[in-house]
């Protein structure tokens, strides 16, 4: 069995300022409100019939301060507003 701390976060980025970073990311925590770009898989979204599409594009997410969302994102674009922080493993 692995060690349990095998499961914490490696590291994480500190972005602003419209900043970009691409990698491996599963948690993006917001520090001031703000609108994220992201990217990656396994992100869905409901079009106007009520089903499950997988997004092919950018998707804008608006989150307020504190807000953590996680996912596997492969790049996150913070805008010109928000102030993140993006764990990866």
């Amino acid at each position: 069995m692995a060690h349990p701390s095998n499961s914490f976060p490696k590291g994480f980025y500190l972005l602003d300022e419209d900043q970009v970073a691409t990698g491996d990311f599963y948690a993006i925590q917001c520090l001031t409100a703000g609108t994220i770009t992201v990217k990656g898989s396994g992100i869905y979204e409901y079009d106007s019939g009520f089903s499950e599409t997988a997004a092919t594009a950018d998707v804008s997410i608006a989150l307020p301060a504190g807000a953590t969302i996680y996912g596997a994102f492969t790049s996150i674009d913070v805008g010109a507003t928000a102030k993140c922080i993006a764990y990866y493993k």
